[in-house]
């Protein structure tokens, strides 16, 4: 009876621990798929002194509709100027003017 109790009982920290490891490390303040920390991804907005890190798809402008949707023509500029090129690339670390 004691040997049946244990045995159900590791069975089910084991399950316990494989189901916590399935989580997307998101949901433990991991990088979501777009560059963003899971604060970020939900909101999406970037704050300047942030650091992103550009994700495959990921370009100039997409960056500046994330740090100003309402006027991302102007955060481009700033961008374009904090870069010094029109060009992201893939991983590469950008500060947020």
């Amino acid at each position: 009876m004691m040997k049946r109790r244990r045995r159900t009982i590791v069975v089910l920290a084991l399950l316990a621990g494989l189901t916590i490891l399935a989580l997307p490390s998101v949901a433990f303040g991991g990088v979501a798929g777009d560059g963003l920390s899971s604060d970020l991804h939900n909101n999406a907005s970037l704050a300047p002194g942030m650091v992103f890190v550009v994700q495959p798809g990921d370009t100039v402008n997409s960056i500046a509709r994330m740090m100003n949707p309402g006027e991302p023509s102007e955060a481009r500029a700033d961008l374009v100027h904090e870069l010094d090129s029109r060009v992201v690339v893939t991983g590469e670390r950008v500060l947020i003017p």
